[in-house]
């Protein structure tokens, strides 16, 4: 469900392409085990609201989930889903990995963006909804960061394991969302 893509990795100096590709699928596997312990509650906290753009849902969704629920905890009805979220499976590759999280439940939710959650939006808008799962997809600039900066950590502990001294000199993440 979720993924990590880095474009550019530059190695100073240049380093045996094997040993490379070694550090840089463990790097990704810890990157994304890295995510999903540290980045992935924030998603199920009020503040997420504010750092991952959530949309506004309505004032009559919020008295009511408050009256029924006891809380307004975004992306969490009955819990269900940030439960689920916790079990997880990662494949790692050189060039990425993914989380798989079967989720189901962040597919039905529909939230019309600048809107309220679950009030049905005209046809012409119908390209502004997203669903839960696209919420949850978020990543924030300081996720962002974290998550890089993790990435390049592993991979420097890899490769000067493997009795090589070389350094990361840059990193971009291009993309990372989910599936």
């Amino acid at each position: 469900m979720s993924w990590m893509y880095f474009k550019t990795i530059t190695y100073a100096p240049p380093i045996n392409a094997r040993l490379v590709r070694r550090a840089q699928r463990e790097a990704f596997r810890s990157a994304a085990k890295f995510w999903h312990r540290s980045i992935r509650p924030k998603h199920f906290k009020m503040s997420a609201f504010n750092e991952y753009d959530y949309a506004k849902r309505s004032p009559e969704y919020e008295k009511r989930k408050r009256k029924k629920k006891h809380h307004n905890l975004p992306l969490v009805m009955t819990g269900k889903s940030r439960q689920l979220s916790r079990m997880h499976r990662i494949t790692a590759t050189y060039k990425g990995a993914r989380i798989t999280m079967n989720v189901p439940a962040l597919n039905l939710v529909r939230v019309e963006q600048g809107g309220r959650a679950g009030a049905p939006a005209p046809a012409a808008r119908m390209t502004d909804l997203r669903t839960g799962r696209e919420e949850f997809e978020q990543f924030s600039s300081e996720d962002e960061r974290r998550v890089v900066k993790h990435f390049a950590r592993q991979v420097d502990q890899s490769l000067r394991a493997e009795g090589r001294s070389s350094r990361i000199k840059r990193v971009k993440l291009v993309s990372a969302g989910m599936f």
